[in-house]
């Protein structure tokens, strides 16, 4: 994935309120799940089916997808990427940011809080991310 398209993903989920404290180090902490994932990559249409909603799709680009949704939990951004590295890609340049990730193969869904992401996790598998970052680290 070309660093652009990672960084106006990126920017397009932070913007969406979803970057957590943005005036702290940058700390990373990932608690693993032994619930069985979803066989194979999910879409984005399966991750909100999960949720119990309809996903608006904001982004379409070869390397990735992005979409939200609401729920009686809060608001749910959805990522799905079409390769490993690009989702690495984009985990990596979200790290300086902050907030709160559930990642599975190929997808990410980012939430307000990690309570939010825990039923998600249950049924859809993967690992809650939580970091704390600085928004204005000099890039």
């Amino acid at each position: 994935m070309r660093p652009g398209r990672v960084t106006v993903a990126l920017c397009v989920v932070l913007l969406s309120g979803c970057a957590g404290n943005a005036h702290t180090k940058s700390t990373a902490a990932a608690v693993p799940t032994t619930v069985p994932a979803v066989a194979g990559p999910a879409s984005i249409q399966q991750i909100a089916a999960v949720l119990g909603c309809k996903a608006e799709i904001s982004v379409v680009a070869t390397e990735l997808r992005q979409g939200s949704c609401h729920t009686d939990q809060g608001e749910f951004r959805m990522l799905t990427f079409a390769a490993e590295t690009g989702q690495r890609d984009w985990l990596t340049e979200a790290q300086a940011y902050g907030g709160i990730y559930l990642v599975g193969t190929r997808w990410v869904v980012t939430a307000q809080s990690q309570e939010s992401l825990k039923g998600l996790r249950a049924t859809l598998g993967g690992t809650i991310q939580a970091a704390t970052g600085h928004a204005g680290h000099g890039g």
